[in-house]
């Protein structure tokens, strides 16, 4: 075989490797039977006293992404913080965003207000509770949101923490359209999240979810199209 051949089999065969979506590594933990307090039923809810550091790691069909998001109380017992790279989210005790800024580069931020219906419900669960959460962008003339199907699933201890494990199905749409195109975006997944409900915070979370989008451009009515898969895991950093 000659050094081009070879070269160009070693591209390809990376090239075909890279788009095979990644797996991250197995991060569930073994359900453990409630104790008499989980089985009276627990109210979940934020609590921070203090800063919680997290990192958060994404692998998608070619790529992996990293970032450290903190979450942060502020002078106001109802307000926390959710920051990471882009976005700096402003939330109540119950997880219901309040509002949303987008950072894209150092001078040029954007805020926008959200209609949420909260992380958790205003009552106690027990195991195999559901309840839905939907969020909805209100400074916005284009059609979008998401809906998420909560659903306690169990307890598990995760390095130490007593966690209420919970699960949730999402679907999230958005549409817009210009003079030249009219675009789509439709996000499906599942999130797990384990939450340890003393401390009041999250010690980790992962996802796995398929997004696909698509643009019909007015003049011409050709059609495109593009599906991804990406899995994320968030880690309390301790």
């Amino acid at each position: 075989m000659s050094i081009s051949r070879l070269t160009f089999t070693c591209i390809l065969f990376a090239l075909l490797l890279g788009r095979a979506p990644a797996q991250t590594a197995d991060s569930t933990y073994p359900p453990e039977p409630p104790n008499a307090e989980e089985q009276g039923g627990i109210l979940l809810r934020f609590k921070l006293t203090k800063a919680l550091r997290y990192r958060s790691e994404t692998t998608g069909a070619r790529s992996l992404d990293s970032e450290e998001i903190r979450y942060m109380p502020t002078h106001n017992p109802d307000i926390f913080i959710r920051k990471a790279t882009r976005t700096t989210e402003e939330l109540d005790p119950r997880g219901r965003i309040v509002q949303i800024t987008s950072t894209a580069t150092a001078t040029n931020q954007t805020s926008r207000a959200v209609e949420d219906t909260g992380m958790f419900p205003e009552t106690p669960v027990k195991t195999g509770d559901t309840w839905n959460q939907r969020i909805t962008n209100k400074a916005t003339t284009q059609n979008s949101g998401e809906t998420r199907k909560w659903k306690l699933t169990g307890f598990a201890t995760v390095r130490s923490h007593r966690c209420a494990v919970l699960e949730y199905d999402f679907q999230m749409s958005h549409r817009w359209e210009s003079t030249t195109a009219t675009s789509s975006t439709e996000r499906t997944g599942k999130t797990v999240v384990y939450f340890d409900y003393h401390l009041g915070g999250l010690v980790q979370q992962q996802s796995s979810q398929t997004m696909e989008i698509k643009t019909l451009l007015t003049k011409s009515r050709r059609e495109f199209s593009h599906k991804n898969q990406t899995q994320t895991i968030i880690t309390l950093v301790e």
